[in-house]
């Protein structure tokens, strides 16, 4: 029909084009009933890719349990006919892990290479990745020949929101419970969890009561989360605080003079100084006495900005540390570093092209530091 209504194409209505109109009214109001899957039995999985998109459909005694698509991303176009076959089968285990994992079950694809994946020796880091993965499901890879998945617009080919369901009845550990749970107050209607429906009343006093109870305890389980977190991070905390007269160095951050796709790399952080504790401002905060050089730079900085100088080190410039007079800073304390040296050079080979890599020692720091 799209042909037919284009400008240039003859309007000629056919007896294949009448053929095809019958069926595209017959999927529109004919709804596919999906089968509850049964945990005790084997299911079977038949995958398909194509240059558009991937596709699975899971089985179970002959009928269609569950089904799932989805678009190439813009990076997969460029994988070959053998990967892509693999990323359907991939793509098809992670969606329905929940029914498959510790479950024996049957992998059908039209791709005849797929079936000694596990026997194959040269395999590129993408497909170790992928056998990993399948290696934790206890599956058979079987050709089946001209395995084609055609969906049509009932099945909602871009999403079976089965990932969707899956994320909602996630058991969260910060409050105890999912979050389908949290916002409707009882678990999920997967197909695992059919037992136990009752009516329930959407309205009225009981409701919001029972709503303002659920709140209550997920703010009391997300504040023992907070909690048990918070003391996690302090054991590796300590409380540093400075006098006035202090000597303490400033935390700046050198950034690579060679941009690559406009973003700027950071490299290890180096100090200035020391410089004169003036005062303190409020709990976290102190003011420090700059030099002229630095006069467009805020004196007051976070304790974490900073490191103390022992007096009997006052005099010895630390191994990082940064002569003010050699570098030019930015306002946000930041400067340019340039590269001094090649250290080390490797090559590495894909399928259409060599890449170069130059590992490159910067001034003001060490070869350890090279990146």
């Amino acid at each position: 029909m799209t042909e037919l209504l284009k400008k240039e194409k003859k309007y000629e209505w056919t007896d294949a084009c009448e053929a095809n109109f019958q069926e595209l009214k017959k999927r529109l109001v004919s709804a596919s009933v999906l089968c509850l899957p049964d945990l005790e039995k084997e299911f079977q999985v038949y995958c398909d890719a194509s240059r558009q998109g991937l596709g699975s459909v899971l089985t179970q005694g002959g009928k269609v349990a569950a089904y799932t698509s989805r678009q190439l991303k813009k990076y997969e176009g460029n994988y070959p006919t053998h990967d892509l076959e693999l990323a359907s089968v991939v793509h098809a285990l992670k969606t329905w892990r929940h029914y498959l994992m510790g479950k024996r079950c049957e992998v059908f694809t039209d791709h005849k290479s797929l079936k000694y994946i596990f026997t194959q020796k040269d395999l590129n880091m993408r497909q170790r990745r992928w056998l990993e993965l399948i290696k934790d499901y206890d599956l058979s890879l079987q050709y089946h020949h001209g395995t084609r998945l055609e969906f049509s617009t009932t099945f909602h080919p871009q999403t079976d929101g089965q990932t969707k369901r899956n994320y909602n009845n996630s058991y969260q550990a910060s409050i105890e419970m999912s979050p389908f749970e949290a916002l409707y107050g009882k678990k999920c209607t997967t197909p695992l969890l059919w037992s136990g429906l009752r009516e329930r009343s959407l309205f009225g006093p009981d409701i919001i009561q029972e709503a303002e109870e659920k709140v209550r305890l997920i703010k009391y389980r997300l504040k023992i989360a907070q909690s048990r977190q918070k003391s996690y991070a302090d054991k590796k905390r300590s409380d540093v605080s400075y006098e006035v007269g202090d000597r303490v160095y400033l935390r700046v951050s050198p950034l690579r003079g060679v941009k690559r796709f406009g973003i700027k790399g950071k490299l290890f952080p180096r100090f200035i100084g020391p410089f004169k504790v003036l005062s303190r401002k409020g709990e976290v905060a102190y003011e420090i006495e700059l030099p002229e050089i630095l006069s467009a730079v805020h004196n007051v900085f976070h304790v974490s900005q900073l490191k103390k100088c022992h007096p009997e080190m006052s005099e010895t410039p630390l191994k990082d540390t940064v002569p003010l007079e050699e570098v030019h800073f930015e306002s946000d304390l930041t400067y340019e570093e340039k590269p001094i040296k090649i250290l080390e050079r490797a090559e590495r080979n894909t399928r259409t092209k060599t890449i170069k890599f130059c590992k490159v020692q910067w001034s003001h720091h060490t070869e350890g530091e090279a990146t």
